[in-house]
This record gives C-alpha cells, sequence and structure tokens, in this order.
C-alpha cells in the first residue's frame, strides 16, 4: 500500500483553479501568462485612444493631459473617468506591481534599482509595461503574488474599455450558479459566473472562459432566470 504522503501534491494555478499537470516549475499556467500579456498589451492600446475620449476643451501635451478652468471652482471641462485614468489610474495601478515584483527580485539580484522616475505619464507607462513584459515569466514561475496583477489588471481592462467605447461595464447580472468548466479537464471551476445582457454571454470571472448558448443547459440556467432581475455588480 503506497503511503499517500510520498505523492507530489498537485499545484494548481494562482490565477485559475487548472492543475500544473504537464507545466513544471510554474506557478501560473501557460494560458494565464497569455492572458496577462494580452492585457498589458491591451492597456497600451486602449492608453493611445483616451485622449480621444476627453471632450472638447481638453488638450492633450506630451506631458499628459492639459486641463484648463475657466474660474475657481468650475468644473473640470473633460470627462472625468478619461482624466481619473490619464492623470494617474491606469499608471497608479500598473506601478505597484512593478515595485512588488522588483523588491522581490532584488533578494536574488541586490543590484537591480528600485523603480526608477522615467518623466511623464505615457513614460512612465512604458516602462513599467515594458518591466512587466520583460518580468512576467520569471513571475509565472517565481512570485506568488502574480494574482494580484492578473486581477488588478482584469478590473483595469474593463475599465478603460468602458471609458474607451462609451459603455458602461456596470450592467452585468450575478447568476446564482458556479462555473461548471473543468479548465484542465479534471477540475470543476466553480468560480464566478456573471451575464452580460448586451453581449449575451456568460463570463467566468475566475478561469475568464465565455460560455455561449450550448452551455446553458449544461449549467441549468434558462432565458428566463437570464432575464430576470438579478443583482447587478461592476
Amino acid at each position: 500500500m503506497s503511503d499517500l504522503h510520498d505523492e507530489p501534491m498537485m499545484r494548481v494555478c494562482l490565477c485559475c483553479p487548472r492543475g500544473l499537470y504537464d507545466e513544471l516549475g510554474r506557478l501560473v499556467c501557460e494560458r494565464c501568462e497569455r492572458n496577462i500579456a494580452d492585457g498589458l498589451a491591451e492597456v497600451a492600446t486602449l492608453w493611445r485612444q483616451l485622449p480621444g475620449r476627453l471632450e472638447k476643451g481638453t488638450g492633450w501635451a506630451a506631458d499628459g493631459p492639459r486641463v484648463t478652468a475657466s474660474r475657481v471652482g468650475a468644473p473640470l471641462p473633460g470627462n472625468p473617468q478619461v482624466l481619473d485614468l490619464i492623470a494617474g489610474g491606469v499608471v497608479g495601478t500598473l506601478i505597484v506591481h512593478e515595485d512588488a515584483w522588483r523588491r522581490e527580485l532584488r533578494r536574488t539580484y541586490p543590484r537591480l534599482p528600485l523603480t526608477p522616475w522615467r518623466g511623464n505619464q505615457t513614460q512612465t507607462l512604458n516602462g513599467v509595461l515594458a518591466f512587466l513584459n520583460e518580468r512576467l515569466r520569471w513571475a509565472c514561475f517565481s512570485y506568488d503574488g502574480i494574482e494580484d496583477l492578473s486581477q488588478d489588471l482584469y478590473r483595469l481592462v474593463v475599465k478603460m474599455r468602458a471609458v474607451v467605447t462609451g459603455e458602461p461595464p456596470q450592467r452585468v447580472r450575478v447568476l446564482p450558479v458556479r462555473c461548471p468548466v473543468k479548465p484542465d479537464g479534471v477540475r470543476l471551476c466553480g468560480g464566478e459566473l456573471v451575464y452580460d445582457p448586451r453581449t449575451r454571454l456568460i463570463t467566468c470571472r475566475t478561469c475568464r472562459d465565455e460560455l455561449g448558448y450550448e452551455h446553458w443547459t449544461d449549467i441549468g440556467l434558462a432565458v428566463g432566470i437570464l432575464a430576470a432581475d438579478l443583482p447587478t455588480t461592476s
């Protein structure tokens, strides 16, 4: 009779419930690594589109937004959501992860400098994205805090998309069942499912899979349930 303690414990991806059966040494599966890389690339793309969402009366200078008010106490003449993102909402969300990664890396590479000053918001964002992309593979194998980046990046991209497209992200509905997908073919995900009536797609917030019509019967959902007045969430 074999001793169970002699069998190695199967690692599960830090960012989703996939078992790392054939991905030895990893903390994050290859799919989640691609999702993070894609998210970083989308942030760069959406950032370039943000200036176009500023309302008339706001300029865009080389060092960021140029905002002026006609009198003291007058409301800012630009879209406040855009202004929040370009004035620090994007950079501030991501640079904390660069700071954390550098602190962790300095344990092994003490000569690695702390996060440098790079200049304006665009220059800083470019530098942060470059660093995170360059060290992403290291983080997927060695840094157990990468899940925080995955979650923050997901929320940031949702917010930036909403601003760029002009469509608010607050209309999704939380469904009263859990994700039935087996991302690795073995383990049930069990993550929170949300339904977007605009796209008529069910999405899992854990494994990030999209469940189309073919999955509705499998998870016991009827159109009546989806159309019900379920609680909304951001």
